[in-house]
């Protein structure tokens, strides 16, 4: 088999069943905080499922995949609207949350209020990322783990009581 020819053979299959797929299980898998980011998340799918209806290379795929690709969209797009039943229309986000400085919708549109001043405290490991693995489940795995943490605000504070500088040990 040439590459030109495998290359073509995986193009046809990542675009007619492997993103198809991704965006079903992702329709059904994600958790919707108003019907507007669900009607959104349908679009998507849906017209990705009639794009490639319409534009496919069901040739080399298959003429019957294509039914069965857009009956599993609307499948989906059904059985979720199941789902997004009393879910508020809109949420409207924080400023903030648009840029990057925190979830405005945390827990499902409800915010956690013991959460709204936090600060992640992160170490970069030497390969860029802030943990041994994706995710780790462990606290240990991450780079922060056990280490020292300096607080100037702290330092601020004691200077401001004592009336000197705050020195670290």
């Amino acid at each position: 088999m040439r590459f030109s020819h495998f290359a073509a053979m995986t193009l046809i299959g990542a675009l007619h069943l492997i993103i198809p797929l991704v965006l079903i299980l992702w329709t059904i898998g994600r958790s919707y905080t108003s019907a507007i980011a669900w009607g959104a998340q349908i679009l998507a799918l849906v017209f990705y499922a009639a794009f490639i209806f319409l534009m496919g290379a069901w040739v080399y795929a298959s003429f019957y995949l294509r039914y069965a690709i857009t009956g599993l969209a609307i499948a989906t797009a059904l059985w979720s609207l199941i789902r997004v039943r009393g879910l508020p229309l809109f949420i409207r986000p924080h400023f903030s949350g648009w840029m990057g400085y925190g979830a405005s919708i945390h827990k499902g549109a409800r915010t956690n209020l013991s959460m709204r001043y936090a600060v992640d405290i992160t170490k970069v490991t030497r390969w860029g990322n802030d943990a041994e693995g994706f995710l780790p489940m462990h606290n240990e795995r991450y780079a922060v783990f056990n280490q020292v943490v300096y607080s100037p605000c702290r330092c601020l504070l004691q200077s401001f009581d004592k009336g000197h500088n705050c020195q670290h040990s």
